[in-house]
Parts: structure tokens; C-alpha cells; sequence
């Protein structure tokens, strides 16, 4: 694969070498993977919910029960937190950057993994385009910065299904039986991810397909001593140790893994993923597209085995999930590098026609997809700006660097400079995107007045005095952002009997609760003497919580010496009076 340009005369000349393309997306995958990794959002709630837990496993060195704010969280398998906890180690610090960098490293694998798999199946330029499209999908992106286990979880379902995938038939069988070491260690780890769910998404396509084909020999991969050994090492080892501690487990696990596909949890339409797919293959849904007849028909009239695999894995999975009654956007990620794949091949389509002086689209064309462009850059700009006045600078920004793409890529196309206006483009939606986080970002993040406020406080109010925290309202109740900027030493209760039992044992307590609970202290518990430490400033058009820190006094502690004494000198007393 090398990049080319047109000569002046029209004509068709190698210009840069394969090494340096490559050398071009390798570091857009990094730019896009780190850039503003940790200043572009606070911790979100479901981040913190893995952050938290992470923190205090390795403060603690307990590595087998996560707890958040000191009660135990045990819903979850453990593989986010010791990653989490790796990477907080491995930096020396728990900030936003450490957190998210396993996603990070997880969302780079991706890249290179879809372009090994593109580059054996389909050749150079689908490698080339497998890259392209993996760095730049909305899914990808978004994922792979954020904290949650799902970009990890993908890139050990996607790497079992690869290994499956490209196993030769006439395989020697020392070879096979490393191969199959290799898969069920993935789906063992996947299990200390997300427990069932990257078992069925992985085999769940895998048997359909054998089944189909009846190639029923292949079960006997299963018979693996060494694989199957490890994969029942991951999934009896912890639980079982965790049972120890928290028998209650058990239950819950019961709950988020039966419960969810029964219902007790909620219920979406079953047509849910529909429009999530198509969200998620942007900006490349055309290439998609185009891709779907001929992958199809070389599929199921031709009898390619390799498109084949493709549809199965991508329809079996996305029936499964939504066969479920509680559904998630995240559930569809282990489907998604098929569309990747299928949109390489449009992109080596293209690629082999641009070689051949094959590509031919009218000269009207650049003209209208250039204006059109404009027009809606204009529009996003104005119609965005006037809602929120704060983003202003960002969004001019990033129209200001589209529009200056959109205007270099149609002079280089109206020159004919088709590997220019391509990198062109690919520069200025990169451009954009940083703009976007490092600018836009920030000013929408919800949580950052309370972030503040947590950290403020920890600084020049408690400083290393506990802390306990009641806070009901948010994405997930009861697991609030402050918990983790707040820092060690902090615990949270999760209901207000529970706040007034801490007082009662302590008799004096720093705790950070919302405002708005404050009038239900001086009704429910009249014998807590309540004092208001600091307050939270709440910003207009904030739909934050304002918190407040407060000082809880238990006044029967204070009374008590008191009325101790008068008890005992009316006991006296009345002695004597009868005398």
C-alpha cells in the first residue's frame, strides 16, 4: 500500500512510501486515543463507579472485594478495577488520564487487530482502510475514553473471533491446540469482565455457524486440557473467594445476569439497536452500505466462508441482545468490527479503482458536497452558539477548521490531487475533533462545578479528617462523581437512617449530603445538631445537585453528662425529703 498524487499532466505517480502512510495512522490513532484524555470531561457517574472501587483496592490491598465509599460493590466482575488499579499504579496517581488509559491502549489494540484481520482476508489497502475506518468511528472514539470495561471487553471478543476466524483447516494440531489455549484464556478473561456476556457473543455465532455448515469435528477444540483449565480458573477462583467475604453475592449476581435477560431490570423495544448501528458506523455508514450487496452475495450465493462468518456473527449477536429485555448501547460493540471489515472492502474498492484511473464522478459533484457542507457547518454553528453562549469558541473554532478542509479538499480535487484532498480531509475532521475536546467539552460537563467543589473541600476544609457522604440523586443513586474526588478517607451510607446511625455512634460527624435533604434532618432527627460548613454554588442551567458539607452533632451526646447529674441529685434528693 502506498499513497499517490497526480502528476501535472494528469498522470497517476507513486509519491510516499508505505511507511510513511502508515507512519500518518499510526500517529492519528494515537492523537485520537490521548489527546485531552484527561482534561476533556470530569468522571462521569459509571466511571466513577469503576475508578473509585480501583482506588481502594490498591490503597487497601484488597484485591478481592471492590468497594465504593466503603461499602462493597460486588455487581460487577473485577477486571475494570484491577486494570484501573494497574494503571493508577503504573502513573502514581488516580487522575482522569490513569483511569481511562486502559481504554486507550485497549482502543489502539483495536486498530491494529482490524487491520492485521482486513489485511489477511482482504489485502494491503483493506488493511489500510480497516485502519482508517477503526481510528475514526464514532463508536470507537467514544468508547475508548471513557473508564467502563466495554473497548476492553470488545477487543477480547473481537481477538477470540479472529482466532476462530483465520484457523487454516489443514492447521498442524500442536498449532491448533495453542490456538485454542489462546481463545479460551480470552473467554475466561472476558467473563472477569461482563461474566456471560462475552461467552455468548462469541460462541453464540461460532456454534450457529459449525452448526450450519456441520462441521461438527470442531467441537472437539473444546478438548483443551490447558485451555479449559484456565477458563475454569477465571471462573471459579474469584467468585469463590468473594463468596467467602460477601455470601450476599451470590444474589446479586443472580440478579444482573438471570434478571436481566427476564426483565426485572427493564424492558426496550426490541428494535432498540437498529438506529444504534447505524449511529455507530459513522462517519463511514456509506461505505458500510456499500458494502452490504457484494459481502452479501459472495456470502450466501458464492459460498465464501470468510463473509459468511461475517453475517452470522454480526446478525446472531445483534438477535441475542435484543432478544433481551434490558438493553444498552454497549451491548452492540462486540458486533461492531464487522462493520469495520465490511467497510474496509468498500475502501480497497475505491482504492483499486483510484489505481486503475478507474474513479469517475461528475464535476458537479465537489461543488454541491462542498456547499452543502458549508451550509450546515454555518448552521450547526449558529443554531449551537445560540443556546449555549459558553461553547461559543469552540464551535467557532472547529467550523473554522471544517469549512478551511472543506475549502483546501476542493481545490486539491479540482487539481486532481486525490491523496491530498483525502489526507485533507482526514486532517481537518481530526482538527475539528480536538477542538471539540479540548474546547467544547469541558464547558458541557455537567459534573465539573461539583468535581470542584469536592476537591476545594478536600484541600482547605477536611484535609485528612473522613468524611461521609449521602447524596440519592444522579445517573446511578447512591454512586455520586464527589465520592471520588472527595479522596480517602470517605465512606458513603445509603439511606438517611443509616447517616443518623453514623452520627449516633460517632456523635460528631463532617458528612456531604444534597441541600435539599437538609430540611428532612431538622424533621426526622430534631436531636441532630446541624451546621453548615461550606456550600456549593450552583451555576445557572445546572442540572447538578447543589451539595453542601455539613457538621452533624448528636445533642443527646452533649445532654446527657447533664441529665445524668440531675437524675442522680433528684435521687438523692428525694431520699431526704422523705425523711
Amino acid at each position: 500500500m502506498s499513497l499517490v498524487s497526480a502528476t501535472p499532466d494528469g498522470r497517476i505517480s507513486t509519491r510516499t512510501s508505505t511507511l510513511v502512510a502508515w507512519s500518518l495512522v499510526v500517529a492519528i490513532a494515537l492523537t485520537v486515543a490521548v489527546s485531552s484524555l484527561g482534561s476533556y470531561q470530569t468522571l462521569g457517574t459509571h466511571e466513577v463507579v469503576a475508578a473509585e472501587p480501583a482506588r481502594a483496592m490498591l490503597h487497601s490491598g484488597d484485591w478481592i472485594v471492590p468497594r465504593y465509599g466503603d461499602v462493597p460493590r460486588i455487581r460487577k466482575p473485577p477486571l475494570v478495577y484491577w486494570l484501573v488499579a494497574s494503571s493508577g499504579w503504573l502513573f502514581g496517581e488516580f487522575s482522569e488520564f490513569a483511569v481511562r488509559f486502559h481504554s486507550a491502549i485497549a482502543f489502539l489494540g483495536m486498530v491494529a487487530l482490524m487491520s492485521l484481520w482486513a489485511a489477511r482476508w482482504y489485502g494491503r489497502e483493506a488493511a489500510f482502510g480497516a485502519a482508517i475506518v477503526q481510528t475514526t468511528s464514532f463508536w470507537a472514539i467514544f468508547y475508548g475514553r471513557h473508564v467502563e470495561i466495554d473497548m476492553v471487553m470488545c477487543l477480547l471478543t473481537t481477538a477470540a473471533m479472529f482466532l476462530i476466524a483465520t484457523q487454516p483447516a489443514d492447521e498442524p494440531a500442536s498449532r491448533a491446540r495453542w490456538r485454542w489455549i489462546g481463545i479460551l484464556t480470552l473467554i475466561g478473561l472476558t467473563w472477569l469482565a461482563k461474566f456471560h456476556y462475552g461467552t455468548t457473543m462469541v460462541f453464540g455465532p461460532v456454534f450457529v455457524l459449525w452448526a450450519l455448515q456441520r462441521q461438527w469435528r470442531k467441537w472437539l477444540n473444546f478438548v483443551n486440557p490447558i485451555g479449559l483449565l484456565i477458563l475454569i480458573a477465571c471462573l471459579v477462583i474469584w467468585p469463590w473467594l468473594l463468596l467467602r467475604e460477601c455470601p450476599e453475592a451470590l444474589d446479586r449476581w443472580r440478579f444482573e445476569t438471570v434478571g436481566r435477560a427476564t426483565g426485572e431490570i427493564g424492558y426496550v423495544a426490541w428494535w432498540f439497536y437498529g438506529p444504534q448501528l447505524l449511529l455507530f458506523s459513522l462517519p463511514w455508514l456509506g461505505h458500510v452500505l456499500f458494502a452490504v450487496p457484494p459481502s452479501w452475495r459472495r456470502a450466501w450465493r458464492y459460498g465464501d466462508e470468510r463473509e459468511r462468518f461475517l453475517w452470522i456473527w454480526l446478525v446472531a449477536d445483534v438477535v441475542v441482545i435484543s432478544l433481551s429485555p434490558n438493553k444498552h448501547a454497549n451491548y452492540l460493540l462486540a458486533a461492531m468490527p464487522v462493520t469495520t471489515l465490511l467497510a474496509s472492502q468498500s475502501f480497497a474498492r475505491g482504492l483499486a479503482r483510484f489505481h486503475r484511473d478507474a474513479l469517475r464522478i461528475p464535476k458537479l459533484v465537489p461543488h454541491v458536497v462542498a456547499l452543502t457542507v458549508v451550509v450546515i457547518g454555518v448552521a450547526i454553528n449558529w443554531l449551537v452558539t445560540a443556546k449555549s453562549p459558553a461553547i461559543q469558541a469552540g464551535i467557532l473554532g472547529a467550523t473554522g477548521v471544517g469549512l478551511c478542509g472543506v475549502i483546501l479538499i476542493w481545490w486539491c480535487w479540482q487539481r486532481k490531487w486525490w491523496s491530498a484532498a483525502g489526507w485533507t480531509a482526514l486532517a481537518s475532521a481530526l482538527g475539528a475533533l480536538l477542538v471539540v475536546l479540548s474546547v467544547v467539552t469541558p464547558e458541557l460537563d455537567r459534573h465539573r462545578i461539583t468535581v470542584e467543589f469536592a476537591q476545594q473541600l478536600r484541600q482547605e476544609v477536611l484535609r485528612d479528617q473522613p468524611v461521609c457522604v449521602y447524596v440519592r440523586k444522579g445517573t446511578l443513586p447512591g454512586f455520586h462523581p464527589s465520592i471520588f474526588y472527595l479522596d480517602e478517607p470517605v465512606y458513603q451510607v445509603s439511606t438517611l437512617a443509616e447517616l443518623l446511625q453514623e452520627v449516633k455512634r460517632s456523635g460528631d460527624l463532617l458528612a456531604v449530603v444534597e441541600r435539599e435533604s437538609l430540611p428532612r434532618f431538622r424533621t426526622v432527627a430534631p436531636f441532630v445538631d446541624l451546621q453548615e460548613i461550606a456550600r456549593m454554588t450552583q451555576m445557572v442551567g445546572s442540572r447538578e445537585a447543589p451539595l453542601v458539607c455539613v457538621r452533624l452533632t448528636d445533642r443527646r451526646e452533649i445532654d446527657r453528662p447533664t441529665a445524668t447529674a440531675t437524675k442522680d441529685s433528684s435521687t438523692v434528693a428525694e431520699p431526704t425529703k422523705r425523711r
